[in-house]
């Protein structure tokens, strides 16, 4: 049945009565009525908004027959199939014989149609037209094409080579430390939600406040931290490779000296490895050195207005909240190395990126690359293995405790914070026995909090002394207890090698004391006391 109805358009949780809007509001389910399951209806035509659409009536309800009104509900028709309910009926029970034609159809020109669904509800869960049949399909065949005649090439733009359309281009700005405020401005400029730079910068000021202020300044006092700790290592990896230096010269004997000199490798190994890592914690340096001058969140709200403060984590996250945007950024150098992911989920909220801490423990993946702190660099796979399983116990320990205030709802800083620590135990563990010195490692640490919050350095230093003696034992030349050589095993390896000795070893005391201790035997000498007597009598 074709109609010619007006629409009576209600926005959500507003769905009132069209003859009594202060004394009646209608039920806004979408849900089919109990009432009208089974119930066979005539289906309407209707205009809206110059569409077609086709709908249904349910069965007539009197519940509010006290005030004169019968209401039917009013559902969506596709393809011969009941969509939803999308509103309601009404019309004045008086009126209810004269609008029934003879077949005893319900003219719907003679009530009022109240719908709580907007248009792109409707448009978009009804059939469409023999029309918009033919552009949906010209559009997908444009696209098909676009798709197959797409070639891939130096000319383009990175980002176009990485979505397969030509349509994709970069805009250059002249960034100075604003460039993502200006991309951001230079987006919003044809939409309602304009803004500048200096309106974002502003925004980012205002919403500076003390857990902002802590987590800036906890992130840098501890990247300074670590920075000390490498170098004071470094220094004293270095001392101790001269000392074992000059020990080596004066051993003779190949074993000891072979030992040595394989301490003296391990030892620069390791020296080159922190010298990296320190690289590497300098480049995290250099993105919170700021706030070695900002003392308070006064210095902070001035400092975040300068073009200085280049646009992290937290500033892209206010962002995205006060200006009711999304933004996914893009990396040219990832693309590159093949590094973006072929599907993209772009997240309603930036809340929803992290509700809890454990979730957010879900999410952290300690990727150590040349930009982040790391001693895992090593290509011996025993090496890797070790700090990949301290990694994963130590993570473990985090999930069970919770994230300092400062970086809760940071993810970033949550993922730096824990970089950090992990980098601490990793360098503290031994590489021995490295899982029983964890366990002992992780009691002292959780019986040193005072609340379940993520350890402080200081305080997983304090933890890794307190359980020092319970660390297995390992011989170190440059110790307390020095190598002493022993000159007769010394000679004693020399003379069964067949070396030159001092004519003591031969026929003197310290021959007869090698004798003694069963370091050589007669026929070991003999040779040397042959050639001893040779040369005498030439």
């Amino acid at each position: 049945m074709i109609c010619d109805t007006i629409l009576y358009i209600i926005s959500p949780h507003m769905v009132k009565s069209f003859i009594h809007p202060d004394k009646i509001q209608y039920n806004e389910t979408k849900d089919i009525n109990n009432d009208d399951i089974g119930h066979a209806s005539t289906i309407y035509e209707i205009s809206y908004f110059d569409k077609p659409i086709q709908i249904a009536l349910g069965r007539e309800n009197h519940s509010f027959s006290n005030d004169n009104i019968v209401h039917f509900s009013v559902y969506l028709v596709s393809n011969d199939k009941i969509v939803s309910r999308i509103g309601i009926f009404e019309v004045d029970s008086n009126k209810m014989i004269s609008i029934m034609d003879e077949d005893g159809d319900i003219d719907i020109d003679q009530g009022h149609i109240l719908l709580f669904v907007d248009q792109n509800y409707i448009f978009e869960h009804s059939e469409p037209t023999p029309e918009e049949k033919n552009e949906q399909e010209d559009i997908q065949e444009t696209e098909k094409i676009d798709e197959l005649t797409f070639v891939e090439n130096e000319q383009n733009d990175w980002i176009a080579n990485f979505m397969k359309n030509n349509q994709y281009h970069i805009v250059d700005n002249e960034g100075d430390g604003d460039c993502l405020f200006l991309v951001i401005q230079m987006a919003l400029e044809e939409t309602e939600l304009q803004t500048t730079v200096e309106e974002m910068r502003k925004i980012l000021s205002e919403n500076v406040n003390d857990a902002i202020f802590d987590q800036y300044k906890s992130i840098y006092m501890g990247i300074h931290s670590e920075l000390q700790n490498i170098e004071n290592n470094m220094k004293h990896t270095k001392d101790t490779i001269q000392k074992l230096k000059k020990q080596c010269m004066n051993i003779s004997n190949k074993q000891e000296n072979k030992a040595m000199l394989d301490r003296i490798t391990e030892l620069r190994d390791n020296y080159n490895k922190m010298n990296q890592e320190k690289i590497s914690v300098n480049e995290l340096m250099s993105e919170f050195q700021f706030m070695e001058r900002i003392s308070n969140i006064e210095d902070l709200q001035k400092y975040v207005l300068t073009s200085n403060f280049w646009a992290d984590t937290w500033a892209i996250s206010t962002l995205e909240k006060k200006l009711n945007i999304k933004l996914v950024v893009f990396s040219e150098e990832s693309y590159k190395s093949n590094d973006l992911p072929n599907n993209i989920i772009v997240m309603a909220r930036t809340s929803q990126l992290s509700e809890t801490l454990s979730k957010g423990l879900e999410g952290i993946r300690i990727k150590y690359s040349n930009n982040l702190p790391s001693n895992i660099n090593s290509s011996c796979d025993a090496f890797n293995k070790s700090n990949e399983e301290l990694k994963e116990m130590f993570l473990s320990m985090l999930g069970r405790l919770n994230a300092p205030r400062a970086i809760t709802n940071n993810s970033e800083g949550m993922k730096k914070e824990a970089e950090l620590l992990t980098s601490v135990v990793i360098k503290t563990a031994p590489t021995k026995g490295y899982k029983d010195w964890f366990s002992d490692f992780e009691e002292a640490v959780l019986g040193n909090l005072e609340t379940r919050t993520w350890p402080t350095i200081k305080e997983m230093h304090k933890a890794a002394k307190q359980i020092a003696p319970k660390r297995p034992e390992f011989r170190d030349l440059t110790g307390d207890n020095k190598y002493q050589p022993d000159p007769y095993k010394i000679n004693a390896g020399r003379i069964k090698r067949g070396e030159p000795v001092d004519e003591n070893y031969i026929n003197g005391t310290e021959a007869r004391k090698l004798l003694n201790k069963g370091l050589v035997t007669e026929a070991d000498l003999q040779p040397y006391q042959e050639a001893l007597t040779a040369i005498n009598n030439y």
